[in-house]
């Protein structure tokens, strides 16, 4: 009966044997032993490709947060010194903030990276301060494009 349904899994010409607690008088029990044992072999052969695969990923996810944490301390870094630089330059900072920053464009669904600074100051700056502050940070950022957002004092 079980044989019958064969052919609804493609294994028209394929035989069935079941083997239950013990051997079957048709078959030996070398060959029993052989089955059993490329049986064994073939769950360990996936068991340990499932681990590689798995130490593969894991080695991605630390690859990648060691990158995060390198690009972080960079970071850090700029920070302090940007900020120690613009506070001799432009006196009345009060914060300075740097994010890199994913921006959308709507239009072609394209993404791209803008630096972003945000800078509060103790009292209003002139526009022409401002501009020399934008131009300042582009030139010790390096970046053509800056996104500069001014905090008034609250």
């Amino acid at each position: 009966m079980i044989e019958s349904n064969l052919k609804n899994y493609n294994l028209e010409n394929s035989f069935l044997t079941v083997i239950q607690g013990g051997t079957n008088d048709n078959l030996n029990s070398e060959l029993v032993q052989e089955l059993r044992e490329s049986l064994r072999q073939e769950i360990i052969k996936d068991m340990h490709n499932k681990s590689l695969e798995q130490e593969n990923r894991l080695d991605n996810i630390i690859k990648s947060l060691e990158e995060k944490l390198r690009v972080s301390k960079k970071s850090l870094v700029s920070l302090n010194r940007i900020g120690a630089e613009a506070k001799i330059n432009f006196k009345d900072i009060k914060s300075i903030m740097l994010t890199n920053s994913p921006i959308l464009n709507i239009e072609n669904n394209e993404t791209d990276t803008i630096q972003t600074v945000i800078i509060q100051f103790n009292q209003n700056q002139s526009t022409e301060d401002l501009t020399k502050l934008k131009k300042w940070l582009k030139t010790r950022l390096q970046t053509d494009t800056l996104n500069l957002i001014i905090k008034n004092n609250d």
